[in-house]
C-alpha cells in the first residue's frame, strides 16, 4: 500500500528523519510496500562486498528499540494535548502516525480508530488499513479499504491498495484489475496513471 498521516509536530534530526521516514500513500509509492510486505531489518547478503557497499551508501537502520524510544518521545506532547481535548481527531491521527512509524502497530490502530470515530474520512481508513497490513492482518486491512470507499468511492489510494491486496493476498487478479480500472475512470488525470496502466497490463499478462 501517498499510506498514514504525514504531519510532524517537532523538527527531527537526521537520524530521526531516517528512522521515521514517512510511509507515503501516493499511488506508486504504496505499491512498493504492498508488493514486498512489511519493512523488516535488512538481511546480510551473501556477498560481503555488496553488504559493505550498501552500508557505505546509507546510515544504519535504527533498531526496533530505538524506533520505539523515538516514537514514545514524539508522542509525549501529543498525549499531553489530548488531556485537554481527548476527542481531537487531528491530534489522534498524528499520534497514530507516530506509533505507526515507530512500529507500535496496536497503539497506532487504537488511535486511528479513535480519530475515525470522531471524524471519519477515506484517507483515515486508508491509513488504518496500512497499519493493519503492517501488523499482518490483511483481512482487516481489506475491510478498512472497503470502508474508505464507502466514504469516498473515488479514493485513488483506497482503490489502488485494494487492488494490490486483491492481487497479492486474495489471489484475485480480476478483482485487482477492476479496482485499478475504477481508479483510472474516476481519476483520469492522476499523476501516476501510466504506472497504474502498466500494472494492469502486467497482471493481465500473468493470467
Amino acid at each position: 500500500m501517498d499510506n498514514g498521516a504525514q504531519t510532524r509536530q517537532t523538527e527531527w534530526n537526521n537520524t530521526q528523519a531516517y528512522g521515521f521516514a514517512a510511509i507515503c500513500l501516493t499511488v506508486g509509492i504504496v505499491s512498493g510496500y504492498l508488493l514486498h510486505g512489511p519493512v523488516k531489518p535488512a538481511v546480510v547478503s551473501a556477498s560481503t562486498e555488496q553488504s559493505s557497499s550498501a552500508s557505505a551508501a546509507s546510515p544504519a537502520m535504527p533498531s526496533p528499540e530505538h524506533l520505539k524510544q523515538m516514537g514514545d518521545k514524539m508522542a509525549e506532547p501529543l498525549l499531553k494535548d489530548l488531556k485537554s481535548n481527548e476527542n481531537d481527531a487531528k491530534t489522534l491521527a498524528k499520534l497514530a502516525s507516530v506509533y505507526f512509524r515507530s512500529g507500535q502497530y496496536p497503539l497506532a490502530i487504537e488511535y486511528y480508530e479513535k480519530s475515525l470515530k470522531t471524524k471519519p474520512s477515506a484517507e483515515g481508513y486508508v491509513s488504518l488499513s496500512n497499519t493493519y497490513h503492517y501488523a499482518g492482518q490483511d483481512e482487516k486491512a481489506i475491510a478498512m479499504l472497503e470502508r474508505a470507499l464507502e466514504v469516498d468511492p473515488k479514493s485513488a489510494n483506497a482503490l489502488f491498495n485494494l487492488g494490490m491486496l486483491n492481487w497479492k493476498v486474495k489471489k484475485d487478479p480480476q478483482a485487482a484489475i477492476q479496482n485499478w480500472q475504477s481508479l483510472l475512470k474516476n481519476n483520469p488525470h492522476h499523476s501516476r496513471r501510466a504506472q497504474v496502466e502498466s500494472l494492469i497490463a502486467k497482471v493481465k499478462q500473468s493470467q
